[in-house]
This record gives C-alpha cells, sequence and structure tokens, in this order.
C-alpha cells in the first residue's frame, strides 16, 4: 500500500491513482528476479508489466515465470510502453548511468541496484537528470 502524509491525512496513493502501478524489470538475473518476483507476488498495487535482458532466451524464461509477453533485448524499447510507470534496474553495474538517465528523460521512476553506479561522479549526474526530469531514484 502507498501512502502520504497532507495536514496530518494519511491518503492512500492507490486511491487516487486508481491504477496498478507498471513496472519494467531491466535485467533478468538473480537480482532482478528477485526484484520482480516481490513486486508480483507481494507488492500490493504494483504488476510487472515487461521485463528487460540482452539475452533472448533468458528474457523469455523471465517473461513466463513474470507472466508478461511483454519481453525485450533493449530497454529502450520498453520504457517508451506507457504503461510502464517505473522500473527496477538490476543490469551491469557499469550500465547503470546511462540507463538511468534514459528512463529519467522517459518519466519513469527509477529503483537502481546498488552499486548504484561506477564512481561519484556518475552518480552525480544519474541524480541530476532524475531531478531535472521530477522522477524518483531509489
Amino acid at each position: 500500500m502507498f501512502w502520504y502524509i497532507e495536514s496530518n491525512r494519511r491518503i492512500n496513493l492507490q486511491i487516487i491513482m486508481k491504477k496498478d502501478i507498471g513496472i519494467c524489470a531491466i535485467g533478468a538475473g538473480r537480482a532482478a528476479m528477485i526484484h520482480a518476483n516481490n513486486h508480483k507476488n507481494k507488492v500490493k498495487g504494483s504488476h510487472i508489466e515487461s521485463v528487460v535482458d540482452v539475452v533472448e532466451e533468458t528474457v523469455r524464461r523471465a517473461g513466463e515465470e513474470l507472466g508478461t509477453e511483454k519481453c525485450y533485448t533493449d530497454y529502450r524499447q520498453a520504457i517508451c510502453d506507457p504503461a510502464v510507470d517505473a522500473v527496477v534496474i538490476a543490469a551491469p553495474t557499469d550500465m547503470h548511468e546511462q540507463i538511468v538517465i534514459d528512463c529519467a528523460e522517459a518519466g519513469k521512476h527509477i529503483f537502481c541496484e546498488k552499486p548504484m553506479a561506477m564512481n561519484v561522479e556518475q552518480c552525480q549526474r544519474m541524480l541530476d537528470v532524475c531531478k531535472k526530469n521530477n522522477v524518483k531514484l531509489q
């Protein structure tokens, strides 16, 4: 359940939004599948909209496990989908910066697996582009 506080009142964002949050899992390795399965099975108000992996057979199997037919080998295709509200990035660390930048510019909220990036400068660029595009980065 997603909540926020307004004038000392707890507001259920799910009621305001009146829809589930569509999640795209970018990466289909062990860490990505843990996050994706948690969204699928334990996070009320969200669902796996799509999955991405550069290995076609891996992404196909992940899509079957997660119950989505939207399987991509290029994350840039997935983030064009208006049904995707947020992404979980669990790709190799050296790819995080560009993926975060592209997702932020597409207006997608972002959960980025650790480590965030390869160095402090990359982290700062990621934070800056998310702030500029008014998206959350965790």
